[in-house]
């Protein structure tokens, strides 16, 4: 946790970009890299007319975090992809309760 969803984008486009983004939001989060889950979604958007063309749209999952953690991750991530050539992005925060969140592993039988 946190888990971050993308879609809007070229899976090669998120690949360029997961190592940064990974290492960035870790460094805001003070936490490991690999708590970080990265998901790249295939999309398509459409409007009235059909389908159009969109910005990339992010959803990131995480326990809550204070207001000035959550700007800085999203100017940190709307850096990120302005660099790369996308200078809009929607980036949306949600917060997970902790009770509601399972981790969890079986031992095959």
């Amino acid at each position: 946790m946190p888990k971050i969803t993308l879609s809007g984008i070229p899976k090669e486009s998120m690949a360029a970009i997961a190592p940064r983004l990974v290492r960035s939001v870790a460094e805001i989060l003070d936490c490991p890299q690999h708590w970080i889950s990265l998901e790249w979604v295939p999309s398509a958007y459409f409007d009235a007319s059909g389908e159009t063309q969109h910005c990339p749209m992010m959803e990131i999952y995480w326990f809550q975090r204070p207001p000035e953690i959550m700007k800085a991750t999203a100017s940190a991530i709307s850096d990120i992809f302005a660099d790369e050539g996308y200078p809009h992005i929607i980036i949306q925060i949600m917060d997970t309760l902790r009770e509601n969140y399972f981790d969890i592993t079986k031992e095959a039988t």
